[in-house]
């Protein structure tokens, strides 16, 4: 079991194959791609990810993820887009709101890697995500054209998830998220 910190990174890579021990990039894979052992791990209250190389493509392995996770496609106020689907998905954690141990998370599928983060707080799961969104948007040029090159001056209306109310009203910024 993962220790809950505030902002762990935890990269998740497949190490060996389980049949026949091959390394990443052996011409086993992806025919024994089902047997390949990553470290996932499991934070007190989350219900575990599946293994991102065991699934054929992203899409069959969102459709894996269990209660509780969902993917992100969008994010900022105008719902810019979130990953790079089917390559990149982005998927948050909700806690069942009966939980008492309130644990959020977030997790990012990169062609079959993973890396997932836990927190105490949905604030801080979402600070984490405009990370990942900003990061994306400024590698693949698909967030808002006004984005800040510099992370200490991105506007507020382009952190934050992505819902009806925050578009319906462009004074808001990401104060509700």
């Amino acid at each position: 079991m993962s220790e809950l910190r505030s902002r762990p990174a935890i990269v998740l890579r497949s190490t060996v194959c389980g049949d026949c021990g091959a390394q990443p990039g052996h011409p086993c894979y992806p025919a024994c791609s089902s047997r390949w052992a990553p470290e996932i791990p499991t934070f007190a209250g989350v219900p575990g990810l599946p293994p991102g190389h065991a699934a054929a493509t992203a899409w069959e392995w969102m459709d894996r993820l269990p209660a509780g996770w969902s993917p992100v496609p969008a994010w900022g106020r105008d719902g810019w887009d979130l990953g790079d689907w089917p390559y990149v998905v982005v998927v948050h954690y909700n806690p069942p709101t009966t939980d008492c141990a309130q644990v959020y998370a977030v997790a990012t599928y990169i062609e079959g890697d993973l890396e997932a983060h836990a927190f105490t707080t949905r604030t801080e799961r979402d600070a984490e995500t405009d990370d990942i969104a900003i990061c994306q948007w400024r590698h693949n040029s698909t967030g808002p054209a006004d984005l800040s090159a510099y992370d200490d001056n991105i506007a507020p209306e382009h952190r934050g998830p992505a819902h009806l109310d925050r578009l319906l009203d462009p004074t808001d910024g990401a104060s509700d998220a």
